[in-house]
């Protein structure tokens, strides 16, 4: 028998080998009480291993300094999105042109096969800033892939719109604010950061104070994406296409299909919430690692509202001691054992920043739960026949 007691059998074999887990003080908040978007002031408790922080996409974001972005605002029509894209287009295909015309003659050309100039990248670089949304997110998709894959122009344009999503300007935070929590939306909150400390592909995130005095971060989907999903990623497979800016090998209609279907889920912010109730009960008792708690009372279908987690992504951990980086990457394995193997629910997105690391507290934090997703028993029992086989 594969399995006992409804868990992988074979899995304590393999996270048994795996050294303990480090310890770590968990603060327990009690009583603390926010307003309801009915009116209603409610009591919720935190159970956050140190104080907070998203990603792009996720809900915190935290430690170091604030960082600087650029304001503009999100075109949340489908005219103006399609319009944008278009123009776009015919702008890289004027370039392509001017590229192919150079290499006829012998002349200096883009960089490996691209017919994609440095203008034109960080034209491409620039608007999938603005336009944000699946655009984007194909774009810091692309930005992960084997550098040899794609042409350095193109992977450095990509990388800069990996790092560099533009927020948007008040005026659309306040209306969506006001749609999500109400004219009077102020009076939830005691204080509400506007200058937000992350943003990525399909929203953005701002610190805030509940009326109780505890620091929650707030993330806030830019208007318009989630309705311009289907349309935004047909008009980028064309611009690809036409630009000649992926190599056949990476199949772009796949990734497309599949970033389709992960932003429809990532945009489904209750179904988020929902997902990262369900990972905080899960680990709940796992020294060393914490997921921030929901709070309901200030979390919509466009906004959602967690306790603040401090730290720093995994990815800039290199300066800390190499026990302290082992004992990192001994909690991300069996993270990754039990969520797949134990409980069959796994957090999918590969973003360094949905792990953050508090040296204070020796805490992992997790976060980001849009793109979480659930495997039949069936599934992840053959596949351990696998990976016993290996091991």
């Amino acid at each position: 028998m594969l399995r006992r007691g409804g868990t992988s059998r074979g899995l304590n074999g393999v996270v048994d080998l795996l050294p303990s887990m480090l310890g770590a003080r968990n603060a327990r908040i009690h009583g603390c009480r926010v307003q309801g978007l009915d009116g209603e002031k409610r009591c919720f408790s935190s159970s956050a291993g140190g104080r907070s922080a998203e990603n792009g996409n996720g809900g915190n974001a935290g430690g170091g300094e604030r960082k600087e972005f650029r304001e503009r605002r999100v075109p949340d029509g489908p005219f103006e999105r399609a319009f944008a894209f278009g123009s776009l287009a015919a702008e890289i295909a004027v370039g392509a042109a001017g590229q192919m015309a150079k290499r006829s003659v012998g002349g200096p050309s883009a960089q490996g096969g691209s017919l994609l100039s440095q203008r034109a990248a960080d034209k491409l670089a620039a608007e999938l800033c603005r336009l944000r949304g699946a655009g984007l997110k194909i774009g810091q998709m692309l930005s992960i892939q084997d550098e040899k894959m794609m042409p350095t122009v193109v992977s450095d344009a990509l990388a800069r719109a990996r790092a560099n999503a533009d927020v948007m300007p008040k005026a659309q935070l306040m209306q969506v604010l006001e749609e999500e929590w109400g004219n009077d939306w102020r009076s939830r909150v005691q204080h509400f950061d506007e200058a937000p400390f992350a943003a990525a592909s399909i929203g953005q995130v701002h610190k805030a104070v509940t009326l109780c005095g505890q620091e929650v971060a707030v993330k806030v989907q830019f208007p318009g994406v989630s309705r311009s999903i289907d349309s935004d990623l047909g008009n980028l497979e064309r611009l690809l296409k036409v630009a000649d800016i992926v190599p056949a090998g990476l199949f772009v209609d796949k990734i497309i299909a599949f970033a389709k279907q992960e932003l429809k889920a990532e945009c489904d912010y209750e179904a988020e919430a929902r997902n990262q109730t369900r990972f905080r009960r899960q680990f709940e008792g796992m020294p060393g690692v914490a997921v921030p708690e929901v709070v309901e009372e200030l979390s919509t279908a466009r906004v959602l509202t967690s306790t603040f987690a401090k730290g720093e992504a995994v990815d800039k951990t290199a300066h800390l001691p190499q026990e302290a980086r082992d004992s990192i990457a001994r909690r991300l394995l069996q993270l990754t054992l039990k969520e797949l193997f134990e409980y069959r629910f796994m957090q999918t997105d590969p973003n360094w920043a949905n792990f953050l690391y508090d040296p204070e507290t020796d805490t992992l934090t997790l976060l980001d739960f849009g793109a979480a997703r659930e495997y039949p028993k069936d599934f992840i029992d053959k596949y351990l026949h696998l990976v016993l086989a290996a091991a």
